[in-house]
């Protein structure tokens, strides 16, 4: 029977069967014992991953790990909430801490030795899934669920799935037969969006103009900031309150038009993707011409957002039209073409390579791309790259 277990743990992907030449220096074997219940009707066997066990340090992998915070609600209220509706409905979901993928920088933490019998060879063997048994288990398992309910677009299911949950065990209801058979499909549906995974989007290096308009925004702000304030004192209220006010500023910036009505003066801005709407306040009297000892400090605030306000206007918004670099296309760089790596170091010591793959942006112009160094493949924004000359270039010219 246990056999069995650790065999459907491998079938589901759960577990892995590794070469211990590829274990990390940091590493630690779990004991493990099958519980049997042989009156049980559901679950005969339960599996014990001992991770209290004390190793030769004298302390257990669970004496080292932060538990994390309680994120859901008492189990009381749960249960008082659940009380009042008509109609109840519950649900687990099932191996729940196995649904759960661990981080492969963490996984030589979760190692078990493994035979299926006395005569083969002992396997060491990977947990890949949150285990029951770690203190973080409960913590990393509810936390993942509640980013499900923080991602569902419907505020009512998000609302069920936050706060509704105890653990892996759903507690709610409705007065109407209806509403609660579409809580069912929708919660259901919300759940069945994690098993998607995460796709991970990043920014190659030494590329932050891929940032784009965030970017711009945080260059901009840190730009005038450290210019208007210079070296002056602020407390944390006063700082805070100051960046707050900077912050509208920069979300109260027109983005486009938000109709197409000659009647509508109002344009689009990023405040209405936060709020709705866009940031107003009631204005406050011109400081700009104030000496700075004559003012309080509540009016040298006002007086610190208004010079960011007038540099910004004056120094951002007018060069939103003008194209500074890449204005000329350049030649495309094709697959397998010799290549040096523009980097910080003196230029004989940039990194010589080979195109392997190219990323097309929307546009079909390639943007990024895997160069095969002696030391790795490494990914890069092109305007970091140098095509070395090549017969046919020498021929043209």
């Amino acid at each position: 029977m246990y056999t069995e277990f650790i065999h459907e743990y491998a079938e589901l992907g759960h577990l892995t069967e590794i070469d211990t030449k590829n274990i990390g220096d940091t590493y630690f074997y779990l004991p493990h014992h099958p519980v049997i219940r042989e009156k049980s009707e559901t679950t005969r066997l339960r599996t014990v991953f001992d991770a209290s066990a004390k190793s030769t340090s004298g302390l257990s992998i669970n004496d080292l790990q932060m538990t994390g915070p309680n994120i859901q609600d008492s189990l009381f209220s749960i249960l008082i909430r659940f009380r009042q509706y008509k109609y109840a409905l519950s649900g687990d979901i099932e191996k729940m801490y196995r649904a759960v993928s661990l981080h492969q920088s963490d996984r030589d933490l979760q190692l078990i030795l493994w035979r299926d019998s006395e005569d083969k060879p002992l396997q060491t063997l990977q947990l890949n899934t949150v285990t029951y048994g770690f203190s973080s288990a409960s913590f990393l398992s509810t936390r993942c669920l509640w980013q499900v309910g923080e991602e569902c677009e419907n505020k009512f299911i998000k609302n069920i799935i936050q706060h509704d949950f105890y653990v892996d065990d759903l507690l709610t209801g409705s007065d109407s037969e209806k509403e609660l058979s579409d809580i069912k499909d929708s919660v259901s549906e919300a759940l069945a969006k994690a098993d998607e995974g995460i796709e991970f989007r990043f920014s190659p290096a030494y590329a932050p103009h891929f940032g784009g308009l965030w970017e711009a925004g945080v260059k901009s702000a840190k730009f005038h900031i450290s210019r208007i304030l210079g070296k002056t004192h602020l407390t944390y209220e006063e700082l805070s309150s100051l960046f707050t006010q900077v912050e509208a500023i920069l979300n109260s910036r027109p983005l486009c038009p938000l109709s197409p009505s000659p009647d509508d003066y109002s344009p689009l801005t990023p405040a209405h993707f936060l709020i709705g709407r866009p940031f107003t306040s009631l204005p406050a009297p011109c400081l700009l011409e104030h000496n700075t000892n004559r003012l309080d400090r509540y009016e040298r605030l006002e007086q610190y957002k208004q010079h960011f306000w007038q540099r910004w206007t004056k120094e951002y918004i007018c060069e939103l039209q003008q194209r500074t670099k890449w204005r000329v296309k350049c030649k495309d760089l094709q697959l397998n073409d010799l290549v040096l790596l523009k980097d910080d170091s003196p230029p004989l010591n940039w990194r010589l390579g080979r195109i392997e793959k190219l990323f097309p942006g929307s546009d079909g112009i390639p943007r990024v791309a895997e160069v095969a160094t002696s030391r790795g493949i490494v990914r890069r924004a092109l305007n970091k790259i140098c095509l070395l000359p090549t017969p046919e270039d020498t021929t043209d010219s």
